[in-house]
């Protein structure tokens, strides 16, 4: 397994986002948290296979040992459960896979968006050809996140400020009050 599976780099675990709402009617919180974390197993599968060479299996084992461990519950908390959780997955070739796998989800896209040329023009009309943060005059001048990307950021004017390279370069991936506190 690569050791991008559990980095920074996209897609990672943190790229998950799981919603079971349209699958819990019904169930019982424990049935609820057994799904749940049978689900993230699939989830994380999904991941993998994004780093694997053999392309992996979204899925869990028919293997009632590596189930328990997996769902991190009791025997008798299976036994109990088993039968509501399990109608949510599908057997095919000794692995338990999700009937609807729209319920994970990768977060983010893969790339990063550009700014478009309609926005940075915007951009750049609002604040001239000075940067918002040093009022240098003398470019080159960027197009910089206030919140950044890394973080949540948008594209969203609202966002976007024109800024000298070095003040750009310098704030990097921090928040502006982030970078100011640095500053001090």
């Amino acid at each position: 397994m690569s050791d991008d599976f559990w980095s920074a780099e996209w897609p990672n675990l943190n790229s998950i986002s799981i919603s079971l709402e349209p699958l819990c009617g019904g169930l019982s919180p424990v049935e609820v948290g057994i799904l749940y974390r049978l689900v993230w197993f699939c989830a994380s599968k999904c991941v993998h296979t994004a780093y694997s060479e053999s392309g992996g299996t979204m899925g869990f084992p028919d293997d009632e040992e590596r189930i328990l461990r997996i769902a991190g519950c009791t025997a008798s908390e299976w036994s109990d459960a088993r039968g509501a959780v399990i109608s949510h997955f599908r057997l095919s070739g000794g692995v338990w896979r999700l009937r609807d796998e729209s319920v994970v989800r990768l977060t983010k896209a893969a790339g990063r968006a550009a700014i478009s040329l309609a926005t940075q023009s915007a951009v750049h009309q609002r604040d001239g050809r000075m940067c918002v943060y040093c009022g240098c005059i003398e470019g080159p001048f960027h197009i910089d996140h206030l919140w950044p990307v890394s973080k949540g950021g948008s594209n969203d004017p609202s966002n976007l400020v024109v800024s000298c390279a070095s003040c750009n370069l310098s704030k990097g991936g921090k928040s502006l009050r982030e970078w100011m506190e640095g500053k001090k």
